[in-house]
């Protein structure tokens, strides 16, 4: 803690310096000044704690200061010291609260008491400061330590009666061990198309705010909160002395405004969930059940379900319409096959029901479908659907029967659109010669021609030597002397030149090819054909 000393008497300033003990009661440092100005100046460079100043100084006086230092709202304690034991003096000195007030001659003893009481009195201040300071921080985060708390008990970070009941004293959330909770889960099903990250953020703020007032005010208890993306949590803290087919009427109305108000607000899709009251050690338990539901409803939007109610799905995927999809999809009628697969799940959420397990199946009966169409055309799917849409809508295909509709469009549209494009060109092998003229300089294959064009290597070779008469990796060796044979007799380039340039590192194995194909080595051939140019 740090003391400045202010007298305009040097010799009383030193008197103090060396006649006290400063470090034996305290104080760390001692700062020293000769008039007020000084002081000043030691204040704005300094943290004083405590001030020992003389009243009768020229220029301003110590009752000067102490005012400044009032006004200013520093956090000093002031002992006033004097020669004159004046009643006016003792009166200014406690109106702007001044700790003490001393005559000189000072006494030592007296004046260690002073200073130690004027340090117990700074320590106080300064707790009482740093107290408030952390209420009004923990009345500040009360709203998130309270959103913290419920959702590590949804996700079982917080577990076990001893654990949740500190857990809630620690971060002051009013729990009680009788209290019933009841969780409604509401999933975003689709936000406005074309909304960006930051919309995003502003509608699940509006969301919110919906929430809090239908489910949490006018004296309703209880708390809501995004646990994650497009999962919004309400927690009803539930009243015993109501009957429980008039709470589940009344929630279930709420629900279905809430659902109205964030459509009309938001232009969002949604549907809830909504559980039963148990109590906090086992409403991790119902909140699975309910992500259970969520993850279960790939059919209806903008619906409100009670978690236990029987929705019993008795629906087998008809391998007839498979039959009729699979039968568009040879045929390429992209824009039918579209229309017969929505037709299809609908009239299945319409009639028996549809959850996620019987979509699931259905994408994997399509998707197997599809895929023989595409190897019987040669295709090779992974290497068509390797792209980032393609993968994207793989992945979110079983979520929704609209998520399915979208990856039967796109998926059908490849396979079909290329299989177009297959028999509408001059063929595969026409685009695949120009690819490999291109590429005669590089070390080519046959499976990297193969998947230029999407195709099954072997399939390629089957057509290849329809037209050509020869396999592909034949047709790229048979491409490579010819442009060797051109290079020998119309250039005077090396022949180790010309082999690099064909896609041979290795002279030796260059010669032996050009020789296996012409019957001459390149020497014999360049000489032979009029070109006399030494190697």
């Amino acid at each position: 803690m740090n003391l400045l000393l202010v007298d305009d008497e040097r010799y009383i300033i030193e008197d103090l310096l060396s006649g006290m003990n400063w470090n034996r009661i305290g104080i760390d440092h001692v700062f020293t000044a000769m008039n007020v100005r000084q002081a000043k100046e030691v204040f704005e460079k300094e943290e004083i704690r405590i001030m020992l100043c003389d009243i009768e100084m020229p220029q301003a006086s110590g009752l000067d200061l102490l005012r400044w230092i009032t006004e200013k709202q520093l956090l000093c304690e002031t002992i006033l010291v004097t020669c004159h034991a004046e009643f006016s003096y003792a009166q200014e000195a406690i109106r702007l609260g001044a700790t003490e007030y001393l005559l000189k001659p000072i006494d030592y003893d007296e004046l260690e008491n002073t200073i130690k009481k004027a340090m117990n009195k700074i320590r106080s201040t300064i707790m009482q400061k740093e107290t408030a300071a952390t209420h009004q921080k923990m009345k500040r985060n009360q709203p998130f330590l309270n959103e913290r708390f419920w959702i590590d008990v949804l996700n079982r970070t917080l577990s076990g009666n001893n654990t949740i009941q500190n857990a809630a004293s620690r971060r002051n959330v009013p729990l009680s061990p009788e209290m019933l909770i009841r969780p409604v889960l509401t999933r975003i099903q689709q936000w406005p198309a074309g909304a960006s990250e930051q919309d995003i953020k502003l509608f699940e703020f509006s969301v919110k705010n919906i929430a809090d007032e239908l489910f949490t005010e006018e004296g309703k208890a209880g708390i809501t909160f995004f646990i994650k993306d497009g999962v919004h949590i309400i927690l009803m803290y539930q009243e015993t002395s109501i009957p429980e087919e008039q709470m589940q009427s009344s929630v279930s109305d709420c629900a279905a405004h809430f659902i109205n108000e964030c459509k009309s607000f938001c232009g969002c899709n949604l549907s809830s969930y909504i559980g039963d009251p148990v109590d906090i050690f086992h409403l991790a338990d119902e909140y699975d059940i309910l992500q259970a539901e969520d993850e279960s409803n790939v059919a209806y939007t903008d619906r409100v379900f009670y978690a236990r109610a029987k929705r019993n799905v008795t629906t087998v995927i008809n391998e007839k319409w498979i039959i009729e999809l699979s039968a568009l999809v040879n045929e390429n009628r992209e824009e039918e096959l579209n229309r017969r697969a929505r037709f299809y799940l609908e009239s299945l959420a319409r009639t028996t029901g549809i959850d996620s397990s019987i979509l699931y199946w259905f994408q994997q009966d399509f998707t197997q479908m599809i895929y023989e169409k595409a190897s019987h055309n040669g295709i090779l799917p992974h290497n068509l659907l390797n792209d980032p849409e393609s993968i994207i809508l793989s992945k979110q295909a079983s979520q929704s029967v609209e998520a399915t509709l979208q990856w039967i469009a796109h998926i059908s549209h490849k396979i079909i659109n290329h299989t177009q494009k297959m028999q509408k060109s001059q063929s595969v092998v026409h685009t695949s010669a120009i690819y490999i003229k291109n590429h005669l300089g590089d070390d080519i294959s046959r499976e990297e021609v193969a998947a230029q064009a999407f195709l099954n290597p072997d399939y390629l070779d089957r057509i290849f030597k329809k037209e050509t008469g020869m396999s592909v990796s034949k047709y790229i060796t048979h491409e490579k002397v010819n442009l060797a044979k051109f290079l020998l007799t119309t250039t005077d380039r090396s022949i180790a030149d010309i082999a690099l340039q064909v896609g041979f590192s290795n002279m030796s194995n260059f010669a032996s090819m050009f020789k296996r194909m012409t019957g001459l080595n390149p020497n014999e051939y360049r000489k032979q054909t009029g070109n006399q140019q030494a190697d």
